[in-house]
């Protein structure tokens, strides 16, 4: 059998993971990848029949145990994400205005979305990072996110405060834009500790860790744009 087939793909996940979560650092990974790749590849047996499920076995190495439970997101990433957030959502809400004519208001709702969504993300980040995720609970988290949002904006729609379109336009641009750019200046710190396999460049995974950290940050920013071209249909044909 091929080294593949010894260690299937869903077998060295589980364990990478397992791993990552008891905050083994990314040469310990590689190490016990390749005693595990070593032991197959002698005894011609698959990693499940040598050394059983994935989990178990990465929780039974003597690596000091995790003192947190997934990847906590820091103050600054929560800061950042959520001038983010509320930039999307003012940029809608003022342009929506614009289109119409009027000056939109602030309501009471928009401003509980915006912790909502916040804590939302942070229990995102933890479940996409923990060993034993899963995509059903991580798609229903997703859903009610957005469920949640809506329903806050619909709920609570009292004013606090209605602003001209157009200054409130920029404040909500200058909100969205700021994080990603700030980002795009800094160069996007990767994480110098590489998790990587036997069979892993570990300057191809920085490069690919490299990529996404520079293209994450403008994820907000690139979902704003179909919201607020709707919000102008929307708001032109009302």
């Amino acid at each position: 059998m091929t080294a593949q087939q010894l260690v299937p793909r869903q077998w060295r996940d589980d364990f990478i993971l397992t791993l990552r979560h008891r905050d083994a650092t990314g040469a310990q990974i590689g190490d016990a990848l390749a005693q595990v790749e070593s032991y197959c590849a002698e005894s011609n047996e698959t990693a499940g029949e040598a050394f059983g499920d994935a989990r178990e076995y990465a929780q039974s190495l003597p690596f000091p145990p995790s003192t947190e439970s997934g990847t906590n997101m820091s103050r600054a990433q929560l800061l950042r994400l959520g001038a983010s957030l509320a930039g999307m959502l003012v940029t809608i809400t003022a342009a929506s205005g614009w289109a119409s004519g009027t000056n939109p208001s602030l309501t009471l709702g928009l401003a509980v979305s915006i912790p909502l969504v916040l804590g939302l993300a942070a229990a995102i980040v933890r479940m996409v990072d923990a060993p034993h995720r899963s995509t059903w609970r991580l798609a229903a988290t997703l859903m009610a996110a957005f469920a949640a949002v809506g329903a806050a904006q619909i709920a609570l729609d009292q004013t606090l405060v209605t602003v001209p379109a157009a200054p409130l336009l920029a404040a909500g641009l200058a909100l969205l834009l700021t994080p990603p750019c700030w980002e795009a200046i800094r160069g996007g710190r990767v994480e110098p500790d590489v998790i990587t396999g036997p069979f892993d460049d570990p300057e191809d995974v920085r490069r690919r860790n490299a990529r996404a950290a520079a293209l994450i940050p403008w994820i907000l920013p690139a979902m704003t744009v179909p919201a607020v071209a709707m919000a102008l249909v929307v708001a032109t044909l009302g």
